[in-house]
């Protein structure tokens, strides 16, 4: 949907992220001195994460995300000082809009951690009504299959 519109995101609560090459550098804002990195090859951290403020094992949320669609998806992994080692990767969630004209928008928000998925119906008299639903497999590389799978949803609305 988004093709190479997408966005790196990285967060570390109190702490800014930047991408350089295959890696991740982390800014800690309460050690201000303290940067470390995260290589995205082989999910080793650097050592310089023993001095950071963050506790032995920390939670990142790690995404990528498009404006022009209004679409984002993100995974979430943990950051252990004992082996200085990403590990429990995993997708977690999925977020888009998608509008058919004036009449209809819909939301989609997807939780693969609950195989759920969440598809709020927003109608052009603003009457909205939400659809909770098992795990729904969008293909997001075609934004006519995306439409034909929420114009059948709606039915069931």
């Amino acid at each position: 949907m988004c093709k190479s519109r997408t966005d790196e995101t990285s967060i570390i609560q109190t702490s800014m992220c930047e991408m350089r090459g295959r890696e991740l550098v982390f800014h800690d804002f309460q050690t201000p001195w303290c940067k470390f990195a995260i290589n995205l090859l082989d999910n080793h951290v650097s050592a310089n994460y023993l001095e950071s403020s963050y506790p032995e094992i920390t939670k990142i949320v790690i995404g990528r995300q498009c404006s022009k669609y209004h679409f984002f998806y993100n995974g979430t992994a943990l950051v252990t000082k004992e082996n200085l080692l990403v590990s429990d990767i995993m997708l977690d969630k999925y977020h888009f809009i998608r509008m058919h004209g004036p009449a209809t928008h819909f939301t989609v928000n997807g939780n693969l951690t609950t195989s759920s998925t969440s598809v709020r119906i927003t109608t052009v008299d603003f009457k909205t009504r939400e659809l909770v639903l098992p795990r729904i497999n969008f293909d997001l590389s075609s934004k006519k299959k995306i439409d034909a799978k929420l114009r059948n949803i709606q039915l069931l609305g």
